[in-house]
């Protein structure tokens, strides 16, 4: 018989493998999405707030990575591994938003895991007001986590 906890990590890598197997949106509301911000007019340090800018989609997606059942070491690593091209400029914080309020905003998540756990918010309206209102409220939304070797 299996233990509890080991039951437990073969039920949680289970579900998560349909998190990161195909493109399809999580279908899990409760699925937490990270938003990596390289440069500082994205958020408000000392307020630790998010800038709607974070949120601004270019080319009509939002480039995000799901986190969940990651450590934090884990989390900064796929970041720097994946976005920091320059290790002189480390990714300063990342904004955490969960899956359920980019969908409450009539909007889409398209997991396509290039590179692993990459994901795209898509269905931005045409209008750069419009996705400037959706930006807003996904910022106020969101939690700011600071890089702790940018800001110890």
């Amino acid at each position: 018989m299996k233990s509890p906890k080991k039951s437990l990590k073969i039920l949680k890598d289970y579900i998560f493998s349909f998190f990161i197997s195909d493109n399809k949106p999580s279908g899990n509301l409760f699925y937490m999405l990270a938003r990596f911000l390289k440069h500082t007019n994205r958020f408000a340090a000392v307020a630790k707030n998010v800038r709607m800018s974070a949120f601004m989609p270019h080319h009509m997606e939002l480039s995000v990575f799901g986190i969940n059942y990651l450590s934090e070491e884990q989390i900064w690593n796929l970041g720097a591994e994946y976005l920091s091209l320059n290790k002189n400029q480390p990714i300063k914080g990342r904004a955490e938003i969960l899956e359920e309020i980019v969908i409450k905003n009539g909007l889409q998540l398209v997991m396509d895991n290039n590179p692993p756990r990459h994901a795209n918010i898509i269905g931005w309206p045409e209008s750069k007001p419009e996705q400037k209102l959706i930006a807003g409220k996904l910022a106020l939304k969101a939690m700011l986590v600071l890089n702790p070797i940018v800001y110890p």
